[in-house]
């Protein structure tokens, strides 16, 4: 029932991966439930904040940045918005709104197991990082290109932007590129306002911007279109 995998030749491109190579995607959205059963598998978990220290307490739980990141136990991600009152920052980026799970599916959903769906990348990591409150009502995200940043630093070779804005910065321009340059892809949505528009941080030039399409191939009818779409 997932006509885009056909529609892109995944299946074309899983008989052409060596069953060993991994690809780490960091999904900065609102948050991954880790715990999802049809993600769980694929999640990623940072080994230098896993396992005891020399103290033999738990790296997860120490309070000690034990990778030397700038990152306190950020042993699966991390959350950049907290609840959005009095903790802005924390190690747990488990979803507030759910549409960051469901991103993370789409992308790396495990294949064959008859649970859910299937997704485009085969033998991926997810890195969650959360740049939404703790709201399963909250639509709107913060600290994004932080958590961008957070991403490369990590070393995702994709990272994954299914939001954005009109609004222009030179600042982040220069982090997108500085992203570029260690190496990351950063693939973002271009928005479902139905209009032609150019949002942000898609069309910063070294951003992939995706808009979609239908069964037919044609435009989708809530999608955004623009020539910055690549």
């Amino acid at each position: 029932d997932q006509y885009y995998l056909n529609t892109i030749k995944a299946p074309q491109a899983w008989a052409t991966i060596n069953s060993t190579d991994t690809i780490l995607v960091a999904v900065v959205d609102t948050g991954v439930d880790i715990y999802h059963e049809d993600l769980a598998k694929n999640i990623f978990y940072n080994q230098g904040e896993l396992g005891k220290d020399k103290n033999g307490n738990d790296k997860r739980t120490n309070g000690i940045d034990d990778d030397g990141n700038g990152y306190i136990d950020d042993y699966v991600g991390w959350d950049f918005c907290g609840d959005g009152k009095n903790i802005f920052s924390d190690n747990m980026p488990t979803p507030g709104n759910e549409h960051g799970t469901h991103v993370a599916g789409t992308i790396g959903a495990v294949t064959n197991n008859k649970i859910g769906v299937a997704g485009v990348a085969k033998n991926v990591k997810i890195l969650p990082v959360k740049i939404g409150v703790d709201d399963t009502t909250a639509i709107t995200v913060g600290n994004g290109y932080e958590g961008i940043l957070y991403a490369a630093k990590m070393g995702a070779k994709i990272i994954s932007c299914s939001w954005g804005s009109g609004g222009f910065s030179l600042t982040e321009k220069e982090l997108m590129k500085t992203v570029d340059d260690m190496g990351a892809l950063v693939v973002c949505a271009t928005g479902n306002d139905s209009r032609e528009t150019v949002n942000y941080p898609a069309a910063y030039p070294t951003a992939m911007s995706v808009s979609a399409v239908d069964s037919d191939l044609k435009a989708a009818y809530f999608t955004n279109y623009s020539p910055k779409v690549d």
